[in-house]
């Protein structure tokens, strides 16, 4: 069957379409680009994995607006690279959501689509993290050891003065593993406060509730308890996730937990725990590939909310380049009336001294002007022909 992959390219595009192209304020049209780019991620998982005949895509869904988040945003290290020692540190304890990493790692040129496309194939990529593949921070899988790991890296950089902070991902389910409590002791004891640990808080484990199998009960009490500044929120909302990481970047003499209460299988509605717990009693999507047909709903679903997301981003840029329009046939308006002046006053001799400030004026703004719509349309791809004023080079030169 038809297997589809959102090309590296198109996320490339989205990350660079220019300020107002998806419409709203600034800070939401950030948002909305990176609720469309972790949707775009979610696709390619489930194609790779789908692709894979394995893979986990309830927890790799969950957590994936949290990662999307962390590399687009929050991070030095997509920027720094992957071998610079000041980078931020991020990696996954809980480890078997790692196919959301790697679209993400795709998403951003870490890795090439050919080896994307090896997820759990001979050569390609490992099912859980292995620092054998690119961008791969720790290995991880064996639940319950990641803080212990990020307190190490974290102790690290504090020792030879380095940069960048650690953040750890983990699942709730692991928090039943005793060793996750004496990391919690051990780095507050030390006031490790580059060390961010974010709990997938998806209340699903494997396929039934958390609270079912080993009941954790009142987790901001419990870290608190241990001396770390403990924060919450909704980890499947953009808007949550930049008030958190704003808030806790002002922490400092103490590690820093984020409970962030998320949907496993979030972004598929069928897959979304509330919904299956509910039909069908245990969780279905927490391992193993999606048959044909549910592929096929799945990837329906998804393609439909991205093409919606650029629906509305194409009605931003129709009404962008409608000012644009407008813009520039005021700067032409303006060119012409200085141009003329500036031809009527040769008629009559020398440009006066206090006329020329006035006409170098006018020309700084029309270049301005010619510049920023230039740039525009660089970053927007779009033809000089869509907009009803060419530009052209304007020519200041006095009547022969």
């Amino acid at each position: 069957m038809r297997i589809n992959i959102i090309p590296r390219s198109e996320f490339v595009r989205v990350r660079q379409a220019p300020q107002g192209y998806f419409a709203g304020q600034a800070s939401g049209d950030e948002l909305k680009k990176l609720t469309l780019i972790a949707d775009m991620c979610r696709l390619n998982t489930l194609s790779a994995v789908k692709r894979a005949g394995s893979g986990h895509l309830g927890s790799s869904f969950s957590a994936m607006d949290i990662v999307v988040w962390l590399y687009y945003r929050e991070m030095n290290t997509v920027e720094f690279g992957f071998k610079h020692p000041d980078r931020d540190i991020y990696f996954s304890s809980k480890g078997h959501d790692v196919p959301g990493l790697y679209s993400v790692f795709f998403s951003l040129g870490v890795i090439s689509e050919e080896l994307f496309l090896k997820l759990r194939r001979l050569g390609g990529l490992h099912g859980h993290p292995d620092v054998s593949n690119p961008g791969i921070e720790a290995n991880s899988g064996s639940l319950g050891m990641g803080i212990s790991k990020g307190r190490g890296m974290a102790w690290s950089k504090n020792y030879w003065r380095l940069g960048g902070r650690v953040f750890v991902m983990t699942g709730d389910g692991e928090f039943q593993e005793g060793q996750n409590y004496e990391a919690l002791r051990g780095a507050a004891h030390l006031g490790q406060d580059r060390l961010i640990v974010i709990m997938d808080h998806n209340k699903v484990q494997s396929d039934k509730l958390v609270k079912d199998v080993g009941d954790l009960g009142n987790l901001e009490e419990k870290f608190l308890s241990f001396g770390w500044q403990v924060e919450r929120c909704d980890g499947n909302d953009f808007r949550a996730l930049k008030t958190v990481f704003k808030k806790i970047n002002l922490i400092s003499g103490k590690p820093t937990i984020i409970i962030t209460d998320t949907v496993k299988g979030r972004g598929v509605s069928f897959m979304e725990h509330p919904r299956v717990l509910r039909e069908k009693g245990l969780y279905k999507w927490h391992a193993g590939a999606p048959d044909d047909a549910s592929y096929a709903a799945a990837s329906k679903e998804l393609l439909e909310k991205i093409n919606i997301q650029l629906e509305v981003a194409n009605e931003g840029q129709t009404n962008l380049i409608h000012i644009i329009n407008h813009q520039i046939k005021s700067y032409m308006t303006k060119a012409r009336y200085i141009y003329d002046a500036l031809l009527n006053d040769s008629d009559y001799g020398p440009i006066s001294e206090k006329a020329r400030p006035m006409i170098e004026k006018g020309y700084t703004e029309v270049t301005e002007g010619v510049n920023f719509v230039q740039d525009f349309l660089v970053a927007s791809n779009i033809e000089k022909g869509t907009f009803a004023y060419d530009i052209q080079p304007l020519d200041f030169k006095k009547k022969t």
